[in-house]
């Protein structure tokens, strides 16, 4: 009884990867995501901070918004920055329903020396919201990631033909996951990812020869 059973888990598993690769043959072939890794050269820093009662052990009335202001405009100075160099927007703090009165600062810069100058400013009611790098790629870059993603998703699917024992065909499609050029890449920046890189995609499907 115990040998049947095997046998015909052995028949089911056999069965169930020949259909498997029939499907991938006969019908959607092979697909992979190609991978290629950008690192902008001209990287704009933006960070957004919040400036609130709500983040302080001060008891209402006992420190105002404008005081709290001056005394992050004075941090800021010391590392040679100003409020004057930030854009400020109390409008959508007061959207998103803070209890507390408060405001939003927008800190935008080139220089990864400013930023890190900006970043080690602190003062009371301060809380760091996001860190991100922009930048909008330019056609040449395109063409290269293009490439370099294309180079990767051929590699993978040679791979997984090998695997499979069949011959890789034709490239049948194409899809690019994230491609933008018009307006500018958003990426987050967190400690695995200071330098801001970005990682372009593209979907190919490849045809398998009989």
């Amino acid at each position: 009884m115990k040998s049947y059973y095997i046998k015909k888990i052995i028949f089911l598993t056999t069965f169930s990867l020949s259909s498997f690769l029939t499907v991938a043959q006969n019908k959607n072939g092979i697909t992979v995501i190609g991978k290629a890794t950008h690192v902008d050269s001209d990287l704009m820093y933006v960070s957004t901070v919040s400036l609130s009662k709500a983040y302080t052990s001060y008891s209402d009335g006992a420190i105002s918004l404008a005081q709290m202001k001056t005394r992050y405009d004075e941090a800021l100075k010391k590392n040679g920055l100003s409020l004057n160099n930030m854009r400020e927007d109390k409008i959508a703090y007061d959207l998103s329903g803070y209890a507390d009165e408060g405001t939003f600062f927008t800190f935008k810069t080139r220089s990864i020396e400013q930023f890190q100058k900006f970043m080690r400013t602190t003062t009371f009611g301060l809380n760091r919201l996001s860190y991100e790098g922009k930048f909008i790629l330019d056609q040449s870059e395109l063409e290269i990631l293009n490439r370099k993603a294309l180079a990767n998703a051929k590699m993978q699917a040679e791979a997984i033909a090998r695997a499979m024992n069949i011959k890789l065909g034709k490239v049948l499609s194409v899809e690019a996951f994230n491609a933008a050029t018009e307006n500018a890449i958003i990426v987050s920046l967190f400690q695995g990812n200071t330098s801001g890189a970005y990682t372009y995609q593209l979907k190919v499907i490849y045809a398998v020869k009989e």
